[in-house]
């Protein structure tokens, strides 16, 4: 099932700004400056536009436009999570998402760079399934997969340990994932499905028009994490693999503009021979966002 928001390019930089700012306050963003973490450079690039009216201007712009809907993407999932409301676009609080020591966890990693992005990644997994109304349970213990899910018609909680690699990741690097996702799911000690999600996002990130089927780059990192799905790591009954691409549109109504389209996309691969094999009906695991903002040339 896919999801579609539509974005107002008037009021964009401006919503966004005030969810980064109810996320990390805003003293966080102006003393002292975090010009390595990508929420400040976020923050910075709201700020930019909101100087010059929220205008987009193309041609200049549109290396920006990739950067502008991923914000906006990720920005949407982290309203959906704290129970927040999409009209006006508000963020909620983390208390809609779990108790104060899972708020404790969270406030204190969204803070670090490098573990901004997997935050998001739990964040975005979770709001998918709270959308679809299905039962969230955040875990707060180092050591334990991020959340597990109870979903009507499922005989099993789903368990689910998430991650958003960077551009550097090596083939080592996935397997490692998936050894470390079986670990934390095998720790939490109960009979459940095990799911290990993994973003490439920003591994792929130069991905346009996917229509023609599944990018040889996203094909050749699943065929790598397939390999580690065979014998070893029984306690992951599989791992859903994310990532996003751009659409540029030009719009037909002769103003020169163009429709921008930033989408989420998922490939669920299944262990051969888990301890729980998951049901034949995958949709209630697969993800499909889709953001579009409507840009006028200036």
């Amino acid at each position: 099932m896919k999801e579609t928001a539509i974005i107002d390019p008037r009021r964009f930089p401006e919503t966004q700004k005030q969810v980064l700012e109810d996320l990390f306050g805003v003293e966080w963003f102006l003393s002292p400056p975090r010009k390595r973490h990508p929420a400040y450079q976020r923050w910075i690039l709201c700020n930019e536009l909101l100087s010059r009216d929220a205008q987009i201007r193309l041609p200049d712009d549109q290396q920006h436009l990739r950067e502008i809907t991923q914000l906006v993407l990720d920005n949407y999932t982290l309203v959906q999570a704290t129970g927040g409301s999409l009209v006006p676009f508000e963020l909620g609080s983390l208390a809609n998402y779990g108790d104060e020591r899972v708020r404790r966890r969270l406030k204190s990693v969204i803070r670090e760079p490098t573990q901004f992005l997997d935050v998001l990644t739990e964040l975005s997994y979770a709001a998918w399934h709270k959308s679809r109304g299905h039962r969230v349970r955040a875990f707060e213990s180092e050591g334990l997969p991020d959340f597990e899910v109870y979903i009507d018609g499922l005989s099993l909680p789903l368990v689910a340990d998430c991650k958003r690699v960077r551009n550097s990741t090596t083939e080592r690097r996935f397997r490692k994932l998936v050894e470390k996702a079986n670990k934390q799911i095998k720790n939490l000690g109960k009979p459940c499905y095990g799911l290990a999600v993994i973003d490439i996002s920003e591994k792929v990130q130069n991905l346009q028009d996917q229509s023609s089927g599944m990018p040889q780059e996203v094909a050749g990192i699943c065929a790598i994490l397939e390999q580690s799905l065979r014998q070893l790591y029984t306690s992951v009954s599989g791992v859903l693999v994310t990532w996003g691409d751009n659409i540029l549109v030009p719009m037909t109504d002769g103003s020169g503009g163009l429709l921008c389209f930033a989408r989420q996309h998922s490939q669920l691969l299944l262990h051969k021979t888990p301890k729980r094999k998951l049901p034949d009906h995958q949709d209630p695991f697969l993800v499909a966002h889709t953001v579009m903002l409507k840009v006028l040339p200036s």
